[in-house]
Parts: C-alpha cells; sequence; structure tokens
C-alpha cells in the first residue's frame, strides 16, 4: 500500500522523502535524474514547500483520500 511504497523511498526511515532519497530510489530502479528534474517532483508533491514530502502529502499526491 501507501505506507510501503513511501518506505520503498524512505530507505532510512527519516519519516519525510527529500531530493537525496528520490534519487537514491530512482538510482536503484535504472533511472536517473537530473537534479532540476528531482527537485521538479519534490515541488510538485510537498505542499508544506519544505523541500520534503511527508507521507499524508505522499499520500494525497496519489489519491489516496482514505489514508489518515
Amino acid at each position: 500500500g501507501i505506507k510501503d511504497a513511501f518506505r520503498a523511498i524512505d530507505r532510512f526511515n527519516e519519516q519525510f522523502i527529500n531530493e537525496a532519497n528520490l534519487d537514491d530510489f530512482f538510482n536503484l530502479n535504472g533511472v536517473s535524474l537530473i537534479p532540476a528534474e528531482l527537485f521538479a517532483i519534490i515541488r510538485r508533491m510537498s505542499t508544506h514547500c519544505d523541500a520534503k514530502i511527508a507521507l499524508s502529502e505522499f499520500a494525497h499526491f496519489l489519491g489516496e483520500t482514505a489514508y489518515r
């Protein structure tokens, strides 16, 4: 589910996703993105404008309205 997907990216259990662990996730899955692309993903998903994606923001972005 949503929590498992979030944990797959937040490998160090920091309770947020940032550019560094998003980059690691993509690289481990054979996708190479430039910093501007990573920043664009974070900016699109982060509603708090803090360059981090919390689990609630991640779930909301993916349309999981039932997540609390």
